[in-house]
Formats: C-alpha cells, sequence, structure tokens
C-alpha cells in the first residue's frame, strides 16, 4: 500500500513550509520586479528633466551647455547628477561621467537628389 506524505505530521509541515517558500519567493520576485521599473521610470524622468533644464540653460548651444555642465559640477551634492557631454567626433567637452559615448558607425550613405537614389561611400 503506497503511504501519502502529507498523511504524517512531518509531511504536512513539509508540504506546507514548502508551500509558504515558493509564496515568499514568488511575492520576491514580484516586488522586486515592480521595484525595479518604478525606479527606472523616476530615473528615466530624473534624466529627461535635466536634460531639458540644461538645454534651456545653455540657450546659446553646445558652449553654454557646456558652461552649465560646470556650473551644476561646481555645485555638486550626493543627490545630483554626473554629465558626460561630447563633440561630434566623441571628445569629451564637459563633464566628469566616467564613460565613452556611443558611436554611430555608418555603413551606407544614401543621398535621394532629382529623384534617384546615389549611394555614397562605403565606410566599414
Amino acid at each position: 500500500m503506497m503511504t501519502r506524505p502529507w498523511r504524517s505530521t512531518f509531511g504536512l509541515v513539509a508540504l506546507v513550509a514548502s508551500l509558504f517558500a515558493l509564496g515568499t519567493l514568488i511575492i520576491g520576485v514580484v516586488a522586486y520586479e515592480v521595484t525595479h521599473e518604478a525606479l527606472e521610470i523616476q530615473l528615466d524622468h530624473r534624466v529627461a528633466i535635466e536634460t531639458r533644464a540644461l538645454i534651456d540653460e545653455g540657450d546659446d548651444g553646445p558652449t553654454g551647455v557646456a558652461m552649465a555642465i560646470r556650473r551644476r559640477e561646481a555645485a555638486r551634492s550626493t543627490a545630483s547628477l554626473e554629465y558626460l557631454l561630447v563633440d561630434p567626433v566623441g571628445r569629451r567637452v564637459a563633464g566628469s561621467l566616467d564613460a565613452t559615448a556611443p558611436t554611430v558607425r555608418v555603413i551606407w550613405n544614401f543621398c535621394i537628389t532629382g529623384g534617384t537614389a546615389n549611394t555614397g561611400s562605403h565606410r566599414p
């Protein structure tokens, strides 16, 4: 005759403990994902606001933005963001963020002139 483990006290305790452990694990994963997503949304929002403020503050182009970044970094606090402003070639103009700017690699350059498509040079 086959015995069922949940019929003994030990089996019942093991079954209930396993269900609680599984439930706790599921709640933990859901809480982690929800918290992570909320923090990511807040960070994206803060970066967007800071970007708009820098552009508005440096209304005379990249030089003004660079000066605004230098002013913000001079008044730095623990809640401040770090900045990186690069020129079109990728050289650092302002900011102390230790990061490399993404590079854009053009493989084919297409120009449409006079109704015909002319391909530019191939740049690997």
